[in-house]
């Protein structure tokens, strides 16, 4: 084994260890419980309507209001 690999952590590098290990953690977490809340059908505020009536054909291509 070489001297870099068995030389023993410092109280700084144990703490940086532990923060990034909490703060992957979290993330972890909240995108578990975000993915949780998109599964049981929780819905967005946002509604979109298109206006079919007023659909206009301009050569290869539709273009349908909607509000």
């Amino acid at each position: 084994m070489t001297a870099r690999g068995s030389r023993r952590k410092s109280a700084a590098e144990w703490v940086t260890l532990s923060l990034s290990v909490f703060v992957v953690g979290a993330l972890v977490a909240v995108a578990l419980v975000e993915e949780s809340r998109r599964e049981q059908g929780d819905e967005t505020g946002l509604e979109v309507t298109f206006d079919i009536e007023r659909a206009v054909a301009r050569g290869d291509r539709y273009y349908v209001p909607y509000t």
